[in-house]
């Protein structure tokens, strides 16, 4: 009797075709066993178990590499350093307005191919600014307006934004300090819009007509550039260099010429 009746007498299923092919090429017809695997992978988390904090601080300072690249790749040194400091807040698409304008007035002042700016401000109001506001039935946050006038007084500390849009009340405490370059230094001579010695009043002047879009700035902000803070860490080259282009950004600003209708 053959294999096969046998079998089939034995209830044993009847081998394929393709088992009789396999077989008929002396391959195993036996499952491979998962040992290899199992090996493997238990090699895998032996591995994360014993170097994971290694292995996750690694991945770490890879992704910050990479941010910190794609960063340098996109930023822009600026060529000057922008304060403003008052009553007029910036809201929606003003501060693009006013980066414009002052874009489109300035030069590229460090050469490098692209001008670009670096502003920050402070909504600040005074007694008389804030007194005014209640009568006019508007909400007065002043824990905010001591936070604002808190963050100017550190600005103006760091010194590292040397020109200033100021409120008048806070561009006289400065003056009163000798705290900014004379126009005559800048200028020359005291030029068209002048307050004093030192600041240049922002209605008095072409570039304010010019830009009607910055109108949200009040006429009454005092332009003017700040001396070298004496903590300052840069060489002596670097800061006469960068007092210089503050001091062609006010040049720039106060010298441009409305254009005719």
């Amino acid at each position: 009797m053959k294999d096969e009746e046998i079998k089939r007498e034995m209830g044993e299923p009847e081998e394929s075709n393709a088992m009789k092919v396999i077989r008929g090429t002396g391959q195993s017809i036996e499952a491979e066993p998962l040992e290899t695997e199992i090996k493997k992978a238990g090699k895998l988390e032996n591995f994360w178990y014993h170097h994971k904090w290694h292995a996750g601080i690694t991945i770490g300072f890879i992704i910050i590499g990479i941010v910190l690249a794609v960063q340098l790749i996109i930023h822009k040194t600026p060529d000057v350093y922008i304060m403003y400091a008052g009553p007029g807040a910036m809201v929606g698409n003003q501060y693009e307005r006013l980066e414009q304008a002052i874009l489109s007035a300035m030069d590229d002042y460090d050469s490098n191919g692209y001008k670009a700016i670096s502003f920050t401000d402070n909504t600040y109001l005074n007694k008389e600014q804030l007194e005014a506001r209640r009568k006019m039935g508007l909400n007065v946050d002043e824990t905010g307006n001591i936070a604002a006038y808190q963050r100017y007084k550190m600005e103006i500390a760091a010194g590292e934004h040397m020109f200033c849009m100021l409120d008048p009340e806070l561009y006289r405490d400065i003056a009163s300090m000798e705290g900014f370059v004379p126009l005559e230094e800048i200028f020359g001579e005291v030029p068209k819009g002048a307050v004093d010695e030192y600041g240049v009043r922002l209605g008095d002047i072409d570039f304010y007509e010019s830009n009607p879009d910055i109108s949200f700035i009040p006429a009454d902000t005092i332009l003017a550039v700040r001396v070298t803070s004496p903590v300052n860490l840069k060489s002596e080259e670097k800061s006469r260099e960068y007092s210089e282009r503050h001091r062609e950004l006010l040049r720039d600003i106060v010298l441009l010429e409305a254009e005719e209708e």
